[in-house]
């Protein structure tokens, strides 16, 4: 799969997802920034401290193209860890993925 001709503003990810407010986003800390030299979308992940550990790049929106790479040697984990400590129900809800988390 070669997705060096495609590319994601964070206008094509909020219309992919549903969402009209950037500001919902930016809650999340994710951002547009370059990969291989086209536009892509950061989603960063926090740990339970809210640094950001790791970082997953959205390449691509169509579903036979590789849609996602990791930034440099991050590797995957939860979505969402630094939320936990700060609910204030004790319940967790699990979901498929970060753009369910998101919406």
């Amino acid at each position: 799969m070669n997705n060096t001709k495609t590319e994601v503003t964070m206008a094509d990810y909020m219309d992919h997802l549903g969402i009209k407010d950037p500001k919902l986003l930016e809650d999340f800390g994710i951002r547009e920034s370059k990969y291989n030299g086209n536009i892509a979308v950061e989603i960063p992940y926090f740990d339970t401290e809210g640094y950001e550990v790791q970082t997953k790049i959205r390449t691509s929106l169509i579903k036979s193209e590789q849609r996602f790479a990791w930034k440099g040697h991050s590797k995957p984990m939860l979505y969402g860890l630094s939320n936990v400590l700060t609910m204030e129900k004790n319940a967790l809800i699990f979901v498929e993925g970060e753009s369910d988390t998101q919406v």
